[in-house]
């Protein structure tokens, strides 16, 4: 099952278009916005607020909620069930409880655009998410939903991806009849041609003969994985065990919070 989160209205039919193009036929698709209050405001254990609670002023939130459930009735086409809802309260809360309550899969947001200062204070909506919920975030700056997902790139480091499933890209790739390429960003020339058996293993183990390799051979990891959009027709990237290493990775973070946060195509991290 997906979890589409929409934040406002000009959102709306981008965000509920792009998640039918990767919720399953049988799935179910939980769209939500959450108006989220403030920490003093005591709310229950699923995160909603506590109406009785007459020493806080909740006339503003419940406002915005009604304001929401209007455009949240928009009608759109579809062929998936579509349950909508708008709630108040806490928002780590309420997301935990609709991902065990109702076995969600896959989280689908957008997200907005930071520079490298703000990421040392915060992430981007999608990666705290990704960070809190433990699962996989498909997220995307602008409405994409018209853009057929013609190729794939799977963009890994190709080391430590045991733990990895591709089951969601496969999915993708089958409905969209999508080309996937498997990308890796090579320092060492003496290292490419195990990098190269990596890849082959991997194309193996997920059953995707018929996938392409590219392996690119560049100092800087950071600038090069950002260049694949403009040397190659990329409409979806995948990350998975894409990492800095050394003294960059204390200094800086994870690279794969750093592509959520800087990619302009949608963006799907494992």
């Amino acid at each position: 099952n997906v979890l589409a989160i929409v934040r406002s209205e000009e959102e709306l039919k981008g965000v509920v278009d792009y998640a039918g193009k990767v919720t399953e036929i049988g799935d179910e698709l939980h769209l939500v916005n959450i108006v989220h209050v403030h920490g003093d405001i005591p709310t229950d254990q699923e995160g909603l607020i506590l109406n009785e609670c007459s020493e806080f002023d909740l006339g503003p939130y419940l406002k915005e909620k009604s304001e929401c459930e209007t455009w949240m009735r928009s009608t759109f086409d579809s062929e998936l069930p579509i349950h909508r809802k708008v709630v108040v309260g806490d928002r780590e809360k309420i997301l935990a409880k609709y991902v065990s309550k109702y076995n969600i899969d896959l989280i689908v947001t957008t997200t907005e655009h930071t520079t490298e200062a703000l990421d040392i204070i915060r992430k981007t909506k999608a990666d705290r998410l990704r960070r809190q919920l433990n699962l996989p975030v498909l997220a995307f700056k602008c409405d994409r939903s018209k853009e057929p997902i013609e190729n794939i790139a799977i963009v890994s480091d190709f080391n430590e991806t045991d733990d990895y499933t591709l089951e969601i890209p496969k999915h993708i790739a089958q409905m969209e009849n999508s080309t996937i390429t498997l990308y890796s960003i090579c320092s060492d020339h003496a290292q490419i041609g195990q990098t190269d058996k990596r890849m082959d293993n991997f194309i193996q183990k997920h059953g995707i003969q018929g996938a392409k390799k590219v392996i690119i051979e560049a100092q800087n990891k950071e600038k090069s994985a950002q260049d694949l959009l403009m040397q190659y027709p990329i409409q979806l990237m995948v990350i998975m065990d894409f990492q800095r290493k050394g003294l960059k990775r204390l200094l800086k973070g994870d690279l794969e919070s750093d592509m959520l946060n800087h990619t302009l195509v949608p963006i799907l991290a494992l």
